[in-house]
């Protein structure tokens, strides 16, 4: 097998180098058209601040309850969970990161949801943000 076009190509017909399958009738010019690459500017956004946020600190945050199969059961240890912390310092959406017991993780939710903070700011304004703690239980 021999390759006359040239090294793993498929041969040219002579007077073609576009390749087109006419043969080497006369080619079409093709409109180019250019595009600029530069930044755009970003929009003027209402945030144009460049502080780091400051974290929401509790205020109020109450212990959980043990329910009574945990305690009778000696189940003791942590219970981390995410809080949604609202611009205002209410706490909404809480989610159980790591699991101790599922009567353990529900108590801990809800001491979670009573819990109140001084909402994280940035720039000195209140932000909502989400933040994980750590709920111990302990007999």
């Amino acid at each position: 097998m021999t390759n006359a076009g040239g090294p793993g190509g498929l041969p040219v017909p002579p007077g073609d180098p576009g390749g087109s399958s006419g043969g080497g009738g006369k080619r079409e010019k093709v409109e180019t058209r250019t595009r600029s690459l530069e930044a755009k500017p970003k929009k003027a956004a209402a945030d144009d601040c460049a502080e780091p946020e400051v974290k929401p600190k509790p205020l109020e945050l109450p212990q959980p309850q043990y329910t009574e199969a945990a305690r009778a059961a000696g189940i003791e240890g942590k219970v981390r969970v995410q809080l949604e912390v609202r611009a205002d310092g209410s706490v909404g959406a809480v989610t159980v990161l790591a699991s101790l017991h599922p009567d353990l993780d529900d108590a801990a939710k809800v001491a979670a949801r009573a819990a109140r903070f001084e909402p994280a700011t940035r720039c000195g304004k209140p932000v909502a943000t989400t933040l994980t703690i750590s709920i111990k239980f302990t007999l």
